[in-house]
């Protein structure tokens, strides 16, 4: 339970792109599904680096995220 509230989970609200950097401008390197479910990492400028599961690591805007 305390590991639980130090991680910041999150849905995807629509399909979108995952991306190599925290902007538009960085390459997408492959899709995200809306409803995916990830552990979120670091967070800057607006986007959110997916930790888990590596297999879709990688930036995603916060606009699109369902954080909880």
């Amino acid at each position: 339970e305390l590991y639980l509230k130090r991680v910041r989970l999150a849905v995807a609200l629509k399909d979108g792109a995952i991306h190599e950097g925290p902007s538009a401008i960085y390459q997408s390197k492959s899709g995200l599904r809306a409803g995916s479910k990830f552990i979120v990492g670091q967070v800057k400028d607006g986007w959110s680096f997916i930790a888990r599961p590596i297999s879709i690591s990688g930036w995603v805007r916060n606009q699109d995220l369902g954080l909880y």
